[in-house]
Formats: C-alpha cells, structure tokens, sequence
C-alpha cells in the first residue's frame, strides 16, 4: 500500500527500492505546480553547496521547441560524461529529420547543427537551411545541387567534371604550364556573339564588340591559342565589322603607360608637397607615389584612384623623421603595368628647436625645472644638463652632466643640501 508523507524526508544512508517484476516506475516524482518542473538535486558536500539538477519540464516554452525535455544543470560549464577511460560510451538520438529542429545543436538556437536527413545520409543546417550534407555518394556544399564525389590529382586538368575538386597541386601546375605571357592569348572559343572561320592553328574570330574594355561576351565551348598576329573580326553594336588582330585589343597587350611628368617637390613648414602631371595614357587605374628617407628604402607613401584624378595632382609626404635628400619616385599604372619612374629629390634640414618658458624653482633641496615644448613632429627626446660649482662665475656648459633624458615636460632635481650654484640647460633633440 501507498504511504504519504506530508513533510519534507531527510534519511542518511542507502534507499533501496524493490518491487516485483513490473512495466511500471519504482519511483514516482510530481510537482504540483504546472510548469514548475520534477527535479532531483545533487551534491558532493555536506553542506549540500554546488548541487546539481536532473530536471523534467513539460512546457513547450523551457523545451527548445520540443513537447518535453529533461535539464541537466550544475556549476559554470557544466559537462556531461557518458563514458570512462575504460568504460565506452553514445549518444544515440532518435531523429525527427527536421532541419528547422535539429538533433545535435544549440541552447537557443535549436535550427542549427547536425541532424539525420535519412538513412546514411546526414545534413548540418544553419538558420533552418541545410548548408552541407553527406551520404554514400559524397559531400554536397552550398545551394548547389552539384554533390563533390571524388578530389581529383591532374597537373593538366584534363576532366571536366562539376562533381569534382581539384588539388591544389594540380591548379598551380597547370597554372605554371599556361602563364599566358609572351604576347599569347588562350582559350578564345566559340559561342554566342564569337564564330571560329578558320583553322584551329591560326582562327579568324568574329566577336560581339562592347567597347574599349569589353572585348568578349560570350560562354567557352572549344579552346585554341590564339596569337596576337591573327586576325580578328569585330561586329559593333550598329552592324559594322572591323577587321583587326588581337595584338590591337586592349586585354591582349600589357604595353607600359607613360609616366606622369613634371614632377615639383615643394617645402611646406614640416612637409614635402609632390606635384605631378597626369600620364598622357588613356584609362590609367591609379597613380602611386614611393619615397626614400635620405638614402634609405623605398617605400609607398600614397596612393591615387580615378575618383581623385586631375590634370595636376599632389601628394603631401609627412612620414620622413629625418633631414637630408628625400627622394620620390611617381608611377602611372594601368592593368597593373607600371610605368617608368618620374622623379624628383628635395633636400630638407631639420630646424633647431628650443623649449620656451622655461622656469626653475629653488625648493632649498631640490630645483623644480618646468618648460614649453615646442609643436614640431621632429621632437625625439628631451634632455637637461646641470652645472653645481662654488661659485657662479665657474658656472659652464661645457662642465654640465645630463640629468634627465625623456618627454616629459618638466622635471625636479635633488641636490640635498649642496651650498653650491647651480645651473640647467634644456635641450631638445631631434630625430
């Protein structure tokens, strides 16, 4: 018979629960408070702190989108072992086959993970869209329907195949095989807009024509080199053919542009200002201007896009740190084809600089030093000298120790209790 228990049960020692060979539970846990959850705690202290929870909860809210679920709770970073270094261990699910509802994924996030699509045949989802799935025939990515069957190790890739990727290997080797250097131009091909006319050896391509820079429109079918002596058929959009060869197109020849010209470099306060012309080639992709620090490398300095072009442009260069001959180079480029070298050099002296408002304070033991800094960004350190003599005639520069080195802006000395005179100097150095 049943026993009822109207208080809270406290039983130190073992519970064993037996009862005749049944279907039915040995122990029955409620709560009486809908939504409220059964739980069974935990705990390794005797104090019973740092418990952990089994909890059954019901509600579709506390499930993760299921209709029931069981939580395990414990300290921060709470793991579950199924297993042992000798003891084996699974995780086998059920699955729903729902990609919205995974089987293996995350608090809060329950349509993204890993679950069972069909037999032998698994998907991993992000956002309830599956983004990869395998099975007996390979790996397909993306929304492509196109599945990877098999990697594929051809230094000429030779197959065709849109269910196979090729090594990394393979690519260079036929990249290194096909540079396409050499006044070359390969795999031109038939198709929409392009008819081949002639031999393989030396076609005659007809090409629907889209302007300076568009050249072909239209998807490969065969492939034959092609050298920049054939000729070349081009039909305008206005039903005129042009005869040419594919030396003339602009895709086919990587000739040098003009540099830019006259270049002035300027002195500007702390500055070196880089005027230049514009090259005299058509459709440059950008200008770029390189200078060296009184014999040192070169190094890029500034960059100028088409959105900044002008028949006249400047470059301001603040990064040299140091006087004597700074050095520029300019380079148009167009199709990533630099030009020659314009330049220029411009010789710059680092001006002395002082401190200003400069002020000592005698504290009997000690000299308190404060001082203005002058705004140059060739300012690398500060440094102050002292003089101590018995008399103040014997004061000199030339007998004065350095006593501070740094950026501060003032600086206190300890003398003790010295009856000598003293005096400071402040100097600033540059780089």
């Amino acid at each position: 018979m049943a026993i009822n228990l109207l208080n809270d049960i406290s039983s130190t020692g073992s519970i064993t629960i037996t009862k005749p060979a049944t279907t039915t539970p040995l122990l029955y846990l409620y709560n009486t408070s809908n939504g409220g959850g059964a739980a069974i705690q935990f705990s390794d202290h005797a104090s019973l702190s740092q418990p952990g929870n089994l909890t059954y909860r019901h509600t579709d809210a506390q499930s993760q989108g299921g209709g029931a679920s069981f939580h395990f709770t414990a300290e921060p970073d709470t793991v579950l072992v199924v297993g042992s270094s000798t003891v084996n261990g699974r995780f086998v699910a059920k699955s729903a086959a729902n990609n919205d509802e995974v089987d293996y994924g995350f608090y809060d996030d329950v349509n993204t993970g890993m679950y069972r699509i069909s037999a032998d045949y698994l998907g991993f989802s992000t956002g309830g869209t599956t983004r990869v799935d395998i099975n007996n025939s390979g790996i397909r990515m993306g929304n492509a329907n196109a599945r990877v069957t098999t990697i594929l190790d051809q230094n000429d890739l030779g197959s065709n195949s849109d269910t196979a990727l090729a090594t990394q290997q393979s690519i260079k080797a036929y990249v290194d095989a096909h540079p396409g250097s050499g006044g070359t131009v390969t795999s031109i091909t038939e198709g929409p807009g392009i008819t081949v006319t002639a031999s393989a050896t030396s076609p005659t391509v007809a090409v629907d024509y889209l302007g300076t820079d568009s050249i072909i429109k239209a998807a490969p079918t065969i492939s034959a080199a092609v050298a920049l002596s054939d000729f070349l058929l081009i039909a305008s959009s206005n039903g005129n053919v042009y005869e040419t060869t594919f030396s003339n197109l602009p895709f086919a020849t990587n000739v040098a542009p003009t540099a830019p010209s006259s270049l002035v470099a300027t002195i500007v306060g702390e500055t070196i200002e880089i005027q230049f012309a514009a090259s005299t080639t058509s459709n440059i992709g950008y200008y770029q201007v390189w200078s060296s620090d009184d014999g040192g490398d070169y190094g890029i300095i500034g960059q100028i896009s088409p959105t900044d072009f002008s028949s006249t442009m400047t470059v301001v260069d603040t990064t040299f740190v140091t006087g004597g001959t700074m050095s520029y180079r300019v380079y148009a480029v167009k199709n990533g084809v630099y030009s020659s070298a314009a330049t220029v050099s411009k010789s710059y002296t680092v001006s002395a600089l002082s401190v200003t408002a400069m002020t000592v304070v005698n504290l009997n033991t000690a000299y308190y030093i404060q001082y203005e800094k002058p705004a140059s960004r060739f300012i690398d350190h500060i440094e102050i000298y002292m003089d101590s003599q018995a008399t103040q005639a014997a004061l000199n520069r030339s007998n004065a120790s350095i006593v501070y080195s740094g950026q501060n802006a003032s600086y206190m000395k300890n003398v003790n209790t010295s009856s000598n005179f003293h005096q400071f100097w402040v100097e600033v150095v540059t780089t």
